[in-house]
């Protein structure tokens, strides 16, 4: 087998920046601030290889860094056909004959420290038409937390019944701050998104500072070429629900100012149920896919 040099190929990757790397150098500093948010950071949420090629068998080896969820899965979908794999070390999988589409999704809450991607020697090895760009920014919810692999992420279900690539930016624990969102539109979305609010509840960011900082996101969207939407938080099961409609509603008041700029209300794409929280506050897997059929749903309205 024949390794890929992915380093130099960065037309294999859809959510990247560079090679692996979903996030921008600006947005790598400002998130630099703990060892913790740094691994968030780093994780290749969404981050997928997309090629074609005529190889019989696909070899991958990883290894793996610090984790912001214990969750080591990795997605190969060939000819859209779904294998997960487990775990870090070498993975073997057998293609068969014939050209075929393969989407490797990286696990999602795991920094990855080494990674070989091998084919058949000689085999063909082509990009994927590049699709429309969806970008993601806000907190650890948008990010994926906490998904049993990374294909069933809101954003990745999201994108992929839009007919989209996506860019996720999201970073778990971040608050309202206007410097991750402009970082995100430097990224060039047909259709950013921006979800905060849910840890400003938690840590009761002051009312001022944070209405301060909705009213300078919702002026950088309302500047932006492609379509661009704000969401208040779902409803949770944790004590930052005490505090979540105080936060929307400034979202709310605040967006009356910017029509150009499309708001979602959260309430309206998940039910605050045990059934669909992992732990009260992050989505499980059936959330997750209640959550993205609702986003895109009133995505579509809005295009």
């Amino acid at each position: 087998m024949e390794k890929i040099n992915w380093q130099s190929r960065p037309e294999l990757f859809t959510g990247t920046v560079t090679p692996m790397q979903r996030m921008t150098p600006g947005l790598l500093d400002f998130y630099s601030y703990s060892d913790v948010v740094v691994i968030r950071a780093e994780s290749p949420s969404a981050v997928t290889m997309q090629f074609k090629s005529n190889t019989t068998r696909l070899q991958i080896a990883m290894q793996f860094g610090g984790a912001a969820r214990e969750i080591f899965t990795t997605d190969v979908f060939v000819n859209n056909r779904l294998t997960t794999l487990n775990g870090d070390g070498v993975h073997d999988l057998e293609l068969g004959s014939g050209e075929k589409d393969i989407a490797i999704h990286f696990p999602h809450l795991v920094v990855i420290k080494n990674l070989e991607i091998s084919i058949d020697a000689n085999a063909s090895l082509l990009p994927r038409k590049p699709a429309a760009k969806l970008v993601l920014c806000g907190d650890s919810i948008l990010q994926g937390m906490t998904c049993s692999t990374p294909s069933k992420a809101l954003g990745v279900l999201t994108a992929g019944e839009l007919g989209m690539e996506l860019h996720n930016t999201a970073v778990g624990g971040a608050i309202m701050q206007p410097i991750p969102v402009e970082e995100a539109l430097k990224l060039n979305g047909a259709i950013t998104i921006v979800g905060f609010g849910i840890n400003d509840a938690a840590h009761e960011t002051p009312i001022d500072l944070f209405r301060e900082r909705v009213r300078q996101i919702l002026t950088l969207l309302s500047q932006a070429a492609g379509k661009t939407f704000i969401l208040t938080p779902i409803p949770a099961l944790v004590p930052a629900e005490a505090n979540r409609e105080l936060y929307s509603n400034i979202i709310r008041e605040e967006h009356r100012n910017f029509p150009a700029v499309n708001l979602i209300e959260g309430a309206g794409l998940l039910t605050a149920d045990n059934d669909y929280f992992v732990d009260g506050l992050h989505p499980n897997d059936s959330g997750m896919k209640i959550y993205a059929g609702n986003l895109t749903n009133a995505i579509r309205q809005a295009l």
